[in-house]
């Protein structure tokens, strides 16, 4: 409908997976958020921070997590994706698109950590290394 925003957000309001608590540390916050989302009705809130798929709806606005950009999937049946969002004369349409065969960066990252520590850039402790 005509006058509908999104919300993109790092960590989301709620953790889908039974037990986990990966979202806001600040539970006010998060409060303060949720009302304001129940009232002012944006179209959907994005969020990543953990790193999989899932979609929920509460109200009038639709919620995703949409995490993962490469890193491990964390989440139970997870999945790499990317949400295609069409917005057709106030009509709002989401399609989740699954990519497979998504290449594996850790070790980049691993490398990137490992030249930086060698190159003394970033200083590190036994739990980090």
């Amino acid at each position: 409908t005509p006058g509908r925003f999104f919300i993109f957000m790092r960590k989301p309001l709620f953790d889908p997976r039974p037990g986990n608590d990966y979202v806001m540390s600040n539970i006010l916050q998060r409060h303060r958020l949720l009302k304001f989302f129940d009232s002012s009705l944006p179209a959907a809130v994005f969020a990543s921070h953990i790193h999989g798929y899932n979609y929920a709806k509460r109200g009038g606005t639709e919620y995703f997590i949409t995490g993962g950009a490469g890193a491990h999937l964390r989440m139970e049946n997870a999945f790499y994706h990317f949400i295609n969002v069409e917005i057709d004369n106030g009509k709002v349409k989401y399609s989740t698109v699954k990519v497979s065969n998504f290449p594996d960066f850790r070790w980049l990252v691993y490398f990137a950590f490992n030249v930086l520590i060698l190159a003394g850039i970033i200083i590190a402790t036994k739990s980090e290394r």
